[in-house]
């Protein structure tokens, strides 16, 4: 596969990524079925040395989507795609404005703790 089918696998997955995060005030899902473009109704089996905890099921991370969120912005800049950029300052102000009031007043964020997408 060369680097043009490559571009456009990237382009299309972060589509689809910005299409779901619509939904959730510019969030991202942290699980979701590639094949339907849906979150799954249960949890999917952790792959091989992968703890069950560490999927972020049915909410969102920004620890997990900060690669996302600089490639979004590098390729609005080459590509020409303002919408790339404006998803991921969305995802950043949805954060910044709504994740942050939290009992413990610490960020949903990081290996144990992420933002619960059905409950904002």
């Amino acid at each position: 596969m060369g680097p043009d089918a490559i571009l456009a696998r990237v382009c299309a997955s972060f589509d689809v990524l910005i299409q779901l995060a619509a939904g959730h005030g510019g969030l991202f899902p942290s699980v979701l079925d590639r094949f339907l473009h849906v979150v799954p109704d249960t949890m999917p089996a952790a792959i091989p040395g992968q703890r069950d905890g560490d999927l972020s099921y049915g909410g969102s991370n920004l620890i997990h989507d900060e690669a996302e969120l600089k490639t979004l912005y590098a390729l609005s800049q080459a590509l020409d795609r303002p919408d790339y950029a404006q998803a991921a300052d969305r995802y950043v102000h949805s954060f910044a404005t709504d994740c942050t009031a939290t009992p413990s007043g610490l960020f949903p964020w990081g290996e144990h703790a992420f933002w619960h997408l059905g409950e904002q």
